[in-house]
């Protein structure tokens, strides 16, 4: 069995996404509200440091953004609790080949062992009508990824994973993809989850898929040449820390987002 834990808006009918996941044997659906914030600074920085976001993120992340990330943290801490593989949608998820979907979840729990510290994404940035070729004849299989694997549409945890991911971001300080944990990242060598349609709104940022734009080009250069540790070395313990939990996962994420890898 496998928990799915869906992260319902309440503005978004999941009647086919449910309807995809029958597809998948002997799962748990368990069902995690949404958290819409209107005024990040009445929260407490217990529970978002806006302070260390701005350094990690290099820009302010909005209300939107803190709420997504505050509910995956609600999915983590159940998934951490789990005796087994756990997977996380948001409810904008579209799975057009729910029959391989499912086989894959089958593939990873036969592949890798609950035990493990692992997260598989199997989601992309694309909208579902660019999986226009069928899957149907196509081998899909794992892959090892250098650094995180963003997007948190859809992925596989395991309870080890989970908690990594909870504690890495607790308080805020990231988006809900992906905070700096030291878990083992992989993904489907095909997308299997999709955003929603073209015209489907975020609820998140009116620039769906941009959110690094917030970066100006001074940032962006401290970042990438690493000069960023040395203006703020006291949010860092060390610097192979620096190099292991943000570095190397954004330049990973650069990287996806700008070739699509």
């Amino acid at each position: 069995m496998i928990d799915v834990f869906i992260i319902k808006s309440g503005k978004r009918d999941v009647s086919k996404l449910l309807q995809s996941l029958s597809f998948i044997p002997e799962c748990k659906i368990v069902s995690v509200e949404g958290i819409f914030i209107e005024d990040t600074n009445q929260l407490d920085v217990s529970v978002f440091s806006p302070s260390a976001a701005k350094i990690h993120m290099g820009r302010d992340l909005s209300a939107g953004e803190v709420g997504c990330a505050m509910a995956h943290n609600n999915c983590r801490l159940q998934a951490s609790k789990s005796k087994d593989f756990s997977l996380i949608l948001e409810d904008d998820a579209e799975i057009p080949h729910p029959d391989l979907l499912a086989t894959m979840i089958r593939k990873c729990i036969d592949q890798f062992d609950a035990s493990k510290n692992i997260v598989v994404n199997l989601a992309t940035h694309l909208p579902v009508e660019a999986a226009r070729s069928s899957l149907d004849n196509h081998e899909v299989c794992f892959n090892r990824h250098l650094g995180a694997s963003p997007l948190a549409l859809a992925y596989i945890v395991t309870p080890k994973s989970s908690e990594l991911l909870l504690k890495s971001n607790n308080p805020i300080q990231f988006t809900a993809d992906w905070p700096p944990a030291k878990v083992e990242w992989w993904s489907t060598s095909t997308p299997l989850v999709y955003h929603g349609t073209l015209q489907g709104k975020s609820l998140i940022s009116s620039k769906r898929g941009s959110y690094r734009a917030g970066e100006n080009t001074v940032r962006k250069f401290l970042r990438y040449s690493t000069l960023e540790y040395w203006f703020y070395r006291d949010f860092y313990n060390n610097y192979d820390e620096f190099l292991t939990k943000i570095w190397l996962p954004r330049i990973r994420g650069f990287i996806t987002f700008r070739w699509g890898k």
